[in-house]
């Protein structure tokens, strides 16, 4: 796809619209022919998986990083 997300609702966002907006919206919209619409409906489908995924990356990223951060903060304070 061209298009740049954020987050993978955006991608969610996009798919609903394109779900139920008019073949005239559509076209003016994407610049797609209205018959090729379940195409570009899994294109988005396609990169909602890969949105997800990467956030679950992410998010495990940063638990891992908030987790270190912890045992640290606790070790140097001698909490446990």
């Amino acid at each position: 796809m061209n298009f740049i997300y954020d987050t993978a609702s955006e991608v969610m966002e996009d798919i609903n619209n394109v779900k139920t907006m008019s073949d005239e919206e559509f076209f003016k919209t994407y610049a797609w022919d209205p018959e090729e619409r379940g195409v570009f409906l899994g294109m988005l489908e396609s990169d909602l998986v890969k949105m997800k995924a990467r956030e679950e990356v992410t998010g495990q990223k940063w638990m891992h990083v908030v987790d270190e951060w912890n045992e640290e903060y606790n070790q140097e304070r001698n909490f446990f």
